[in-house]
C-alpha cells in the first residue's frame, strides 16, 4: 500500500503503523486488519492485492 495524500493507520493483528504521504507498507491480509483515515482531511491510498 502507498499513501498518496493524507495520513492513515494500518492495523494488522496486534501491529499498528501510521503512514503519511509518500510512505508505503506491506501487511498480511489473512489476519484481522483495518486501514483507518488517521487525519482530518481525505486520504488517498493505492492498494495492490496479490492472491497466491
Amino acid at each position: 500500500m502507498v499513501v498518496s495524500r493524507g495520513v492513515v493507520r494500518i492495523e494488522s493483528g496486534a501491529d499498528s503503523e501510521t503512514l503519511e504521504a509518500g510512505d508505503s507498507a506491506a501487511f498480511r491480509a489473512d489476519v484481522a486488519h483495518a486501514i483507518v483515515n488517521a487525519g482530518k482531511a481525505d486520504a488517498v491510498v493505492y492498494l495492490v492485492d496479490i492472491y497466491r
